[in-house]
């Protein structure tokens, strides 16, 4: 099998009938924040044909980004492919003890 991240691998996506169904509805409702409204467009293009140098042009993303849709697809299905995954972030620097004092100490000086 090739590298994934080889740019000499052509990225074939096939959506099921449910997630297309599913694309089509995110595209048709405009609920969505853009940048899952872009992945759902990348992936709607690779399922017509497309290859990820001409869906980059078409959806306004670089061509690695496409491929990196496509192979979150490829792995994770159509949640991973479109919905960001959680991330731990950096650990709070006040508690909320010490938060609510700050501002109550505020607000006495107002």
């Amino acid at each position: 099998m090739k590298d994934k991240n080889s740019y000499n691998v052509k990225l074939k996506i096939k959506l099921k009938a449910a997630e297309r169904i599913k694309v089509k509805e995110i595209l048709s409702k405009g609920k969505e924040s853009v940048r899952v409204i872009k992945r759902v467009q990348v992936l709607d293009l690779f399922d017509q044909g497309y290859t990820s140098p001409t869906i980059a042009e078409y959806v306004g993303v670089t061509a690695e980004t496409a491929r990196r849709i496509g192979w979150n697809y490829k792995e994770g299905g159509l949640e991973r492919a479109i919905y960001e995954l959680s991330r731990p972030g950096m650990e709070r620097t006040l508690s909320e003890k010490q938060a609510n004092y700050i501002i109550a100490m505020v607000c006495r000086f107002s």
